[in-house]
């Protein structure tokens, strides 16, 4: 029966608690769409490089395509 005086102390306990719960929740929404712009970011960095890869690729084939033409004289 003893515990009936500290009924108040218990609710604001829970409260502080559901709070603490509803604070952690909208952090970690916030940390993951940051991943996700930062994802984003990487995949279009990612891409460009590899289109330049190409780009330099098809150069260099063109090259050699060139150099091993036979030559007209």
């Amino acid at each position: 029966m003893k515990i009936f005086k500290h009924i108040s102390l218990f609710k604001f306990v829970t409260f502080f608690g559901i709070v603490l719960i509803a604070v952690d929740v909208i952090w970690s929404l916030i940390v993951m769409r940051e991943s996700q712009k930062e994802k984003a970011a990487l995949t279009h960095e990612l891409n460009t490089l590899k289109a330049k890869l190409f780009d330099l690729q098809e150069k260099a084939k063109e090259i050699e395509a060139v150099k091993n033409t036979p030559k007209a004289t």
